[in-house]
């Protein structure tokens, strides 16, 4: 069955509710709900949000375990993102093929919890994006191709990154890492990682990339990472 709150429609069923669309009725800012009629909202179907020309912010809620394939696509007034997924480490969200493409006027990305990119291209074509935190399991081909002003990336977890993730990305610069790699990232991204200036912990597997003349800043105490400097 399906029921509508707040100009969204949902999918009830066994308890879990899969939000598939919003009404006519639309709207510049959205908060969509951990719960709706007593079913917990676990997914955004694909395309639910694609093309929206209105949608300016948008929250998404820790219940949310899946963002299904251009579910934000095109969404041309897009400024903010927050998704709020599970902090709990057998539970994380999941970003389907194109999420957030084509959304040029995003400028923020804030995840917390763990992100599992699971498709191509999620962030490609967000010309205006400057700033993406959050826990990824992985920079997947094309996810951030394109995003010309996007000069910091943090990272709170393990990643995967393939060399392409970073495709015309001509303002990135600064990374920072708050755990290793994944030890079967390519060599061809770490080249391309160590002509960055990389911002890591002391006990870092970073800092030996000091050795090769890479520009690695140490963050010595964990107040560092909330500090007034640029990187957020």
């Amino acid at each position: 069955m399906t029921h509508t709150y707040a100009g969204m429609t949902f999918e009830l069923a066994n308890g879990r509710a899969t939000l598939v669309q919003q009404s006519k009725i639309l709207k510049k800012e959205v908060k969509i709900p951990p719960t709706v009629n007593g079913f917990v909202v676990l997914s955004i179907a694909d395309n639910a949000f694609k093309d929206n020309p209105y949608l300016e912010k948008i929250e998404i809620p820790n219940s949310v375990r899946e963002i299904g394939n251009s579910a934000f696509q095109n969404c041309s007034a897009l400024q903010s993102v927050k998704l709020y997924p599970s902090s709990q480490t057998t539970q994380l969200c999941t970003l389907q093929n194109n999420v957030f493409s084509g959304c040029t006027q995003l400028k923020e990305v804030h995840f917390t919890g763990r992100i599992k990119i699971n498709g191509n291209s999620n962030f490609a074509k967000c010309k205006r994006l400057e700033t993406v935190e959050g826990e990824f399991n992985s920079l997947l081909a094309g996810t951030f191709y394109g995003c010309e002003k996007l000069d910091n990336l943090v990272f709170y977890g393990k990643s995967y990154i393939v060399p392409s993730a970073f495709q015309y990305c001509s303002s990135l610069k600064h990374i920072t890492f708050q755990d290793d790699l994944s030890p079967k990232t390519p060599e061809k991204t770490i080249e391309q990682l160590k002509q960055m200036h990389i911002k890591c912990c002391a006990n870092s597997a970073f800092v030996d990339w000091a050795y090769d003349g890479v520009d690695i800043e140490i963050m010595e105490d964990e107040d560092d990472w909330f500090d007034d400097s640029p990187w957020y």
